[in-house]
């Protein structure tokens, strides 16, 4: 990992790391009051990295059905002063971790809930920012819309013949864009209920 300097395109800070991301997103932590990197990829945990110095801060684990994390996010329910990471394993276990006020370093937290959706290699999964309880999760054969409090499915759309979903997120509380290896994307309204 490199941080850089953009102003002149030198390297200010770089890091080596046993584990290969593949999803990395900034939010600005409430617990720290600042900004931090949360990582996933081809290891079975979420790394939350300080971008200044490329060190882990924290790392969340699973106690249970561990596997790769595919796709992760991050909200800040208005109702609860800590941050929840909401992530979910290849093999489609849905993982919700509560990020402690304040954090600790080098500290390693265990998911507070655990359970297994039919969704398996899923490539995004975002949060409706206007309805934190509505969650998106794209696999390349479907999209689904979940209901974060418990889980349960809501609706869901196959990819078209010939195409796969690569990605999507929501654009207004009842409309979504999901894209296509195609080059294409597809504006859907979801049902009033």
């Amino acid at each position: 990992m490199c941080l850089w300097d953009i102003s002149d395109g030198r390297c200010i800070e770089n890091t080596k790391s046993d584990k290969v991301h593949s999803d990395m997103l900034s939010f600005h932590m409430r617990s720290a009051k600042a900004l931090r990197l949360i990582c996933n990829g081809y290891y079975d945990e979420v790394v939350v990295i300080d971008p200044l110095n490329l060190e882990i801060v924290f790392t969340l684990v699973a106690r249970v059905e561990s596997d790769w994390i595919s796709a992760c996010c991050v909200i800040a329910p208005t109702n609860r002063d800590e941050d929840v990471v909401i992530a979910i394993t290849n093999s489609g276990t849905v993982k919700l971790w509560t990020i402690p006020n304040p954090e600790q370093k080098g500290n390693k937290i265990g998911e507070d809930e655990s359970k297994q959706i039919r969704c398996l290699n899923a490539q995004t999964l975002r949060c409706c920012p206007d309805n934190l309880r509505t969650v998106l999760i794209v696999c390349s054969k479907y999209w689904q819309i979940y209901d974060a409090s418990d889980f349960t499915l809501l609706c869901s759309e196959s990819n078209r013949r010939g195409e796969r979903w690569t990605g999507g997120d929501f654009l207004s509380v009842d409309k979504v864009i999901v894209w296509s290896n195609e080059g294409r994307g597809y504006l859907y309204k979801l049902p009033t209920k």
